[in-house]
């Protein structure tokens, strides 16, 4: 219907919608209103102009600010719609609704048309980070890139649950402790979403908060997802903020500039901002000026269709009054067709614990503790402006087994351990071919080696794939191959030198599409498959021509060799088996 009223895809629908669904709700909530009535009963020529006028006014007198925009589209098409929202009973559905649309809206056209970096974050998400926050009644809550609301939604409800239905406390709650900007229109629709949720709407505002220079930190509590990758050139940037190197850098400083001291945070980053060396000295002040806890990654997809970029969390607590010296670093599982899930409880129990940090082994399998001191467990050089995830989020990081050459039976499958060769082989295979080695211990540990037939994994982490539709395999490993001094470099020990898991699990990948990931492939790959094949065929001529050769030497003759047998040396010394075995010369012409 909105197509054919000629209203653009993506936002502008979203928002034409958003004002007639907030109207709808609202009916619902409080049928003395009367605004729905009226649309279900005037003309269709008189709906624009009793939407554009009556209605907008009636809500700005209301709630002293703009709340719905005007309507651009004509009177046949918003009856229509009214008619179609008019028999649903939305009231009693756990959901913002609002926020549902705005994903429904946005998620069609976000190739072309999602550049301000929008993307609407799941609800399983949201409430895991307020709850990660915890914010208290009398604290205040900015989110600066707001979106529809969804976190200050959220950290309302929270703050709700805490407060009695007194005058003062009602008025704190609805005109002192939401804050909230953003730069497009669908601010009005988190101003709408908070009238739903309990009229928290007063400190909700549309502008650009990278553009505001505050002289000194306002609030307790920041609540965000970041914009990701927004395009700006450089005189504006430095403008916007001196110290930023981009977009994403001068969006978490707004952030966490924005803290007052003793205060928190917990805001959703791209996973670039996290581990790329170029933004090095950003992370160098955060870690001096404030107690990081935990940097959690989320499950690849959890923000698609918007984009398939890594994401994590940022959780910050002491603004101004500790510094960092180690944290947890978290990978929270989940699947995004599955809806990502967080297990509040077994995430939050290590988080209070922050003096001193958990050992090794009382980790989860999926937490470490990270050193701040130590630079080389968080970042690796990559260029600037590209899209990355980590090698964990797209592949399979997995440990041989280990076998020694005593305990190997020689067969067709290559033994790889430690080194750069393989130096003898078994008769099994633990890992089909299409993957790759990183060797574990010695002098080569974090060696890369790719395997195109089955081998034997022993010394060694054999690394695959997770999806080859998306990543391939020998994309990933040249990747990693183009880094090997630097995999060198991870190396920890002096005697023995070794690399594990949790030094290679966040190595970066740039996120390009299959396609240019088989520019790459495609003619390496060819030459390292007829290598593979010239060496297998260069083995059997070797055999044909030792087997040939063997012929023109006479064997050996055997008739008189003694007969050994065990009985006959027990007790015996080794030197004395040695002598009597000796004794034997075979006949010589």
């Amino acid at each position: 219907m909105l197509r054919l009223a000629g209203i653009r895809a993506g936002l502008e629908r979203f928002t034409e919608f958003a004002n007639i669904l907030f109207l709808k709700l609202l009916s619902e909530r409080d049928p003395e209103d009367g605004t729905w009535t009226e649309l279900l009963n005037k003309r269709d020529d008189e709906l624009p102009d009793y939407l554009n006028g009556f209605v907008i006014n009636k809500f700005k007198r209301r709630y002293d600010s703009d709340v719905l925009s005007e309507t651009q589209i004509n009177g046949s098409a918003l009856k229509q719609i009214v008619q179609e929202l008019n028999p649903l009973h939305l009231q009693g559905v756990d959901e913002d609704l609002k926020g549902v649309a705005f994903e429904h809206f946005l998620s069609r056209t976000t190739a072309v048309n999602n550049d301000l970096g929008e993307y609407f974050t799941p609800r399983s998400v949201v409430r895991f980070m307020v709850q990660l926050l915890n914010p208290q009644f009398r604290d205040t809550i900015y989110d600066p890139f707001c979106g529809t609301g969804g976190f200050l939604i959220e950290a309302f409800r929270h703050l709700s649950q805490q407060t009695r239905p007194l005058s003062d406390a009602i008025r704190i709650l609805h005109h002192e402790s939401i804050y909230g900007r953003e730069l497009t229109t669908t601010a009005r629709v988190a101003k709408m979403n908070m009238i739903l949720f309990g009229d928290g709407n007063s400190g909700v505002v549309q502008g650009d908060s990278l553009a505001l220079h505050q002289e000194q930190p306002q609030h307790d509590c920041v609540l965000s997802n970041i914009p990701f990758s927004l395009d700006i050139d450089s005189d504006t940037l430095r403008i916007l903020n001196a110290n930023a190197k981009d977009a994403d850098e001068a969006c978490l400083l707004h952030c966490f500039n924005s803290v007052k001291r003793g205060g928190k945070g917990a805001i959703v980053l791209p996973e670039g901002l996290v581990v790329n060396r170029e933004h090095a000295a950003l992370w160098e002040r955060i870690f001096a000026d404030c107690l990081v806890r935990v940097i959690a990654t989320l499950p690849r997809g959890t923000f698609a269709p918007y984009t398939d970029a890594g994401t994590n969390i940022l959780y910050f607590t002491d603004k101004g009054e500790r510094k960092t010296d180690w944290y947890y670093r978290v990978n929270i599982n989940g699947d995004k067709a599955k809806g990502v899930t967080i297990d509040s409880d077994e995430f939050l129990f290590f988080h209070r614990n922050i003096d001193p940090p958990l050992g090794g082994d009382q980790c989860p399998d999926d937490v470490e503790v990270v050193r701040v001191k130590d630079g080389r467990n968080r970042t690796w050089s990559i260029a600037p402006g590209n899209n990355i995830v980590t090698l964990r989020t797209v592949a399979s990081i997995s440990n041989g087994s280990s076998i020694t050459e005593a305990h190997a039976s020689p067969g067709p499958f290559p033994v790889v351990a430690g080194g750069r060769v393989s130096a003898y082989t078994h008769n099994k295979s633990n890992a089909d071919g299409g993957c790759f080695t990183v060797s574990k211990s010695g002098a080569y540990a974090g060696y890369a080696w790719w395997h195109e037939y089955p081998i034997w994994a022993s010394d060694c982490m054999v690394v695959r794939s997770n999806d080859e539709d998306k990543f391939a395999s020998m994309y990933l490993y040249l990747c990693f191959k183009s880094r090997q001094d630097e995999v060198y470099g991870r190396q920890q020990g002096t005697g023995q030198p070794h690399i594990y898991k949790q030094h290679i699990k966040e190595f970066p990948i740039p996120d390009i599409p299959l396609s240019e990931q088989w520019d790459y492939i495609s003619e390496v790959s060819d030459m390292m498959r007829q290598r593979v094949d010239v060496e297998k065929q260069a083995d059997e001529a070797l055999d044909m021509a030792v087997a040939k050769i063997g012929g023109a030497y006479k064997t050996q003759n055997t008739r008189n060799a003694p007969k050994i047998y065990v009985a006959d040396y027990q007790g015996a010394s080794p030197k004395q088996v040695a002598k009597a075995l000796l004794g034997y010369k075979p006949e010589r012409k």
